[in-house]
């Protein structure tokens, strides 16, 4: 067993490819919302969101086990993961011993999409499911200016980070009448390295 340092985009990546999956002792994912937003809140400034186990196998070994693959869109009227089968592609893939929920949601923000009912909606009806994508409010960031005119964090606000359909994104003012600038989250994983950026 070793330590090693991963990217979010890497592990993202894995995922997307079917590399990654979750061995059949992991539960299914059953977080909300809110909780996946506080997640991106808590990616955004920099704290540590605990550490991942992951499980190396050749993939001759991994057919021995039962796998399923990562929820790639969250629908709750079907939140069950596909149990994994054919034959494993990669000569070697990554089973996820802990951190399903954290990774589940990463990915969902970042690439899938998220659909739970709403309120006074009928369940039957498929308008009650909305399907929505993470995005940030680049309007509302946590930043202020301090006597120098330097920029410095603000610990005392949030990043507003919400799943939202396509059409609720271009709104230009929230129910406050307040201006708001969606950004669609997912979209960051198209930009390439830049140390500009990264600082």
């Amino acid at each position: 067993m070793s330590y090693q340092n991963t990217s979010i985009k890497q592990i993202v990546t894995d995922i997307e490819h079917n590399k990654a999956y979750l061995p059949a002792i992991q539960r299914r994912f059953v977080w909300p919302r809110w909780k996946i937003e506080k997640l991106f809140d808590s990616i955004m400034r920099n704290y540590p969101i605990g550490s991942f186990l992951f499980w190396t196998l050749k993939k001759e070994k991994a057919n021995d086990y039962v796998f399923y693959e990562f929820l790639k869109n969250y629908d709750e009227r079907h939140p069950f993961n596909k149990r994994k089968n054919g034959s494993f592609l990669y000569e070697e893939i990554i089973g996820v011993l802990d951190g399903q929920q954290r990774l589940s949601s990463i990915y969902l923000g970042l690439q899938g999409t998220h659909a739970v009912k709403l309120k006074n909606y009928k369940r039957k009806s498929d308008h009650a499911y909305p399907e929505t994508k993470l995005y940030l409010n680049l309007l509302h960031l946590p930043y202020m200016e301090d006597a120098s005119g330097e920029l410095v964090f603000n610990r005392e606000f949030n990043f507003e980070f919400r799943f939202l359909t396509e059409s609720e994104a271009k709104q230009t003012l929230n129910s406050d009448g307040e201006p708001v600038f969606w950004f669609l989250v997912g979209d960051i994983v198209r930009w390439s390295d830049d140390p500009d950026i990264d600082d």
